[in-house]
């Protein structure tokens, strides 16, 4: 059995290794904020799921906004995580 490479960032073209770079920025910061909401705030925990929708309708601002980049990695204007 053939094991796969791992993705080395270095190997991507400069578009999708920004991308990439754009979609860890903005997962990090969606769980960052879940997690300062937890500790600061009296707002309601939300599930992974949740998460995960609110990190996808993130991602369509972005792109709304003009984020090329993010587009290279497999994100699409209007994207919904229904699949989730």
């Amino acid at each position: 059995m053939v094991t796969p490479r791992p993705l080395k960032r270095s190997r991507l073209p400069r578009q999708r290794a920004k991308g990439l770079d754009s979609t860890v920025m903005m997962c990090s910061w969606a769980v960052w904020k879940e997690r300062n909401n937890r500790t600061f705030d009296t707002a309601r925990e939300r599930s992974p799921q949740e998460l995960l929708i609110a990190i996808h309708e993130e991602a369509a601002n972005w792109l709304a906004a003009g984020a090329r980049c993010l587009a290279t990695t497999g994100w699409t204007f209007g994207s919904t995580a229904d699949g989730v």
